[in-house]
C-alpha cells in the first residue's frame, strides 16, 4: 500500500511511494469496473425514448437529442480512457512481476557462485 501516497512533507521532502504488483492488479480491476459501469451508463443512454413528445415547445427535441448524444459521446469516451488505465496498469503490474523473477533468479544465481 502506498506510504503516505507519496505527497509532500512539510519539511518540504517527499515520502518513498511502494506498491506492489498485486496493489497494481486491483488498480486495473477497479479501473475497469469503473469502465464497465461507463459503457452501461452510454449504452442505457442510447435506450432512451429518441420520439419524446415535447408538445407545443417544437425545438426542445432537438435540444434534448443532441445533448442526450453529447452526453453519450462523453460517456463512451471516458470508458474508454478507463479501460486504458486498466490496461495499462495491468501491463506494468505484469511486467512488475517479470522484473521481479528476473532479479530473484539474478540473485540467486550470483550468489551461487560466491
Amino acid at each position: 500500500m502506498p506510504t503516505n501516497g507519496g505527497m509532500t512533507h512539510a519539511s518540504g521532502s517527499t515520502s518513498d511511494f511502494h506498491t506492489s504488483p498485486a496493489d497494481m492488479h486491483t488498480s486495473s480491476k477497479r479501473w475497469d469496473d469503473l469502465s464497465t459501469r461507463m459503457t452501461t451508463l452510454a449504452q442505457s443512454m442510447s435506450g432512451l425514448d429518441q420520439d419524446m413528445r415535447f408538445e407545443i415547445v417544437a425545438h426542445a427535441s432537438a435540444t434534448y437529442q443532441s445533448m442526450q448524444g453529447s452526453a453519450q459521446q462523453q460517456t463512451t469516451e471516458v470508458s474508454s480512457n478507463y479501460h486504458g488505465s486498466a490496461d495499462a496498469l495491468h501491463r506494468s503490474a505484469n511486467d512488475y512481476e517479470n522484473t521481479e523473477t528476473e532479479n530473484t533468479s539474478t540473485a540467486s544465481s550470483t550468489g551461487d557462485h560466491k
